[in-house]
């Protein structure tokens, strides 16, 4: 295959925009997890952005089309992302306090309880022992002084008499909460009368030992009320603002290289599998620097990814300028375009497949890795301080051995199955990719099933857009691929968001793939009986099936542009 100086920055486009994303949009969803966000505020967060969707997609290409000014639109939506991507850092987390409860009985207790010594931590023995294993080494905390002094006087045999305390040596867990005795910290005849009446306290409390501090971490709003403070629309309006200007951006490169291609719509795989390489190689790197820069800490520490996010946008703004593309062509009729385009119910099947898509791409992009994490909360041999680079290891897998091979043969697959059962063989392999995470006790073995992202993501991309530019009239490219786009991410994935949000809140991760998986075969097999139905209808009517486009819509060669599709790759790629 020949080098085409023609199509090459349009290749490092791609590879710049998705390996300046990896850093950040795949773990977004961690990052305001670690801020305090729950599964239910994430899901609603990442159920507006593709409502948003819906009418910032198609509005920004019917702009671009009637003004002709892809460049300049383009060139802003860039900078939008990456201003916003970059600032996702400042975010505040969710209001929380730090308290622990101090037992004024005999021996003088200091209690700490909490949900997250429940299931799944409970079971995890080797968690608790490490717990028990910090405690016996001892841990020095700082607690709220004048709560400290009322209760046990000023006899404290540390360096801080009035308000430093250290945990352990002896300990025990009962009820979600672990105690450990300090009373051989204080000379009892100093205690208070209160403390001597057995009564208890709420202390505030800051200990050295990230473990714990991240028992006694407790919101001070419930799930509900998160989306009532400050914290929740900063990064509401921030969070949408980064992922919609990052897929309007994905939809205008789309029809950019559409452009490019011409006739060949069949080599976009060949042109998009280069973001699927940065993708994965970015997105390992990411993890293996966070892990790095989060030693030691409660939570993980991305700030180098926002840098990297920076850094690498930048340089995709001077390669875009680099793409030279002219949309010569306009429609005459927008408006009528489009309602003649949308009432073919073959073309309204394929959006509903598009929908669908986004369905589940939702709740892979925004909960596998929180699956992951609980997966691995529950699993005893499994390192914690790895759990960042076996995500990174998830992208480069999803990417490489997946993507990569698939976009780069897409054209060859719909020359051979045509788009119709390609889309059947899509959903299939969602519906074995859910399964499988469903079955999963180990969070390693996730990654052999990552290699079917190759069929889910990859095929399903490239036959969606490649099928949308095959059927735009002339001058309505950019409009088609964001209405299609609108419908994948403004309807589907807004969907799976908000879906995901409350059935892993409600049923648990596990369950909640499970049943995902079961639902995906079953519309696998409504798919195929309708496309055959389909077929045999228009058969008996004369009329075009699916994988062309019927004889009123010819208009300035599309069905020539599409019967491409069934055309092997030729040499200029």
């Amino acid at each position: 295959m020949k080098f085409s100086k023609k199509l090459f920055p349009m290749k490092a486009h791609f590879f710049m925009v998705m390996a300046g994303d990896a850093p950040i949009f795949p773990f977004l969803p961690l990052i305001l997890k670690g801020l305090g966000f729950s599964s239910i505020s994430v899901g609603w967060i990442f159920t507006a952005y593709p409502l948003t969707v819906i009418f910032a997609k198609p509005l920004s290409g019917t702009i671009a089309d009637k003004y002709r000014c892809h460049t300049v639109f383009m060139i802003f939506i860039l900078f939008v992302h990456l201003i916003t991507g970059f600032i996702i850092q400042w975010t505040p987390s969710i209001p929380f306090e730090t308290k622990a409860e101090l037992l004024c009985d005999r021996n003088l207790s200091l209690r700490i309880c909490s949900g997250k010594l429940n299931e799944p931590i409970a079971g995890n023995v080797k968690y608790i022992d490490k717990i028990g294993t910090s405690l016996n080494n001892t841990i020095t905390c700082k607690v709220d002084n004048e709560k400290w002094k009322k209760y046990t006087g000023r006899n404290n045999q540390f360096e801080d008499e009035e308000t430093f305390i250290r945990l352990g040596p002896k300990y025990y867990s009962v009820n979600s909460c672990l105690v450990t005795e300090i009373s051989h910290l204080f000379d009892t005849s100093t205690y208070s009368a209160e403390c001597k009446n057995e009564t208890s306290i709420l202390t505030d409390i800051q200990c050295e030992n990230a473990d714990i501090m991240e028992i006694i971490k407790q919101k001070s709003v419930n799930d509900e009320a998160e989306m009532g403070t400050t914290a929740f629309w900063i990064a509401f309006a921030l969070v949408i603002s980064y992922r919609v200007s990052g897929s309007v951006m994905q939809s205008f490169s789309d029809a950019f290289c559409f452009n490019l291609l011409g006739d060949k719509p069949q080599n976009y795989g060949a042109q998009r599998m280069w973001g699927a390489a940065s993708w994965g190689i970015f997105a390992f790197i990411n993890g293996i620097v966070v892990d790095k820069f989060s030693e030691g800490m409660p939570n993980k520490n991305f700030l180098p990814s926002y840098y990297m996010l920076l850094v690498l946008l930048l340089l995709d703004v001077l390669v875009f300028l680099k793409i030279k593309v002219k949309f010569t062509k306009q429609s005459q009729n927008l408006m009528g375009d489009m309602k003649t385009l949308f009432t073919d119910l073959r073309i309204c099947l394929f959006m509903f497949w598009c929908f669908l898509g986004g369905v589940y791409c939702a709740i892979i992009w925004n909960f596998l890795f929180w699956f992951i994490e609980d997966l691995a909360l529950s699993s005893p041999g499994f390192d914690q301080s790895r759990l960042s680079t076996l995500e990174g290891l998830m992208l480069t897998v999803q990417c490489y051995l997946g993507e990569i091979p698939f976009f780069f043969t897409s054209g060859w697959i719909l020359k051979k199955v045509g788009p119709p059962k390609s889309m059947v063989i899509v959903l299939f392999a969602i519906a074995i990719r859910f399964l499988l995470y469903s079955s999963l006790t180990d969070p390693w073995w996730v990654l052999p099933i990552e290699v079917l992202n190759g069929v889910t993501f990859g095929l399903f991309y490239a036959v969606m857009v490649t099928y949308a530019s095959s059927i735009a009239p002339p001058g309505t490219e950019a409009t088609v691929q964001n209405i299609v786009g609108s419908l994948f991410e403004g309807g589907g994935i807004s969907t799976g968001s908000l879906l995901g949000g409350y059935m892993f809140k409600r049923v648990g991760s596990s369950k909640t793939l499970l049943i995902l998986g079961i639902s995906a075969l079953g519309f696998t097999l409504i798919y195929l009986f309708l496309q055959s139905k389909l077929e045999t209808t228009t058969e008996k009517k004369g009329a075009i099936v699916i994988k062309e486009i019927p004889e009123e819509k010819n208009k300035e060669g599309n069905s020539e542009e599409l019967d491409k599709l069934t055309e092997p790759p030729r040499n200029d790629a």
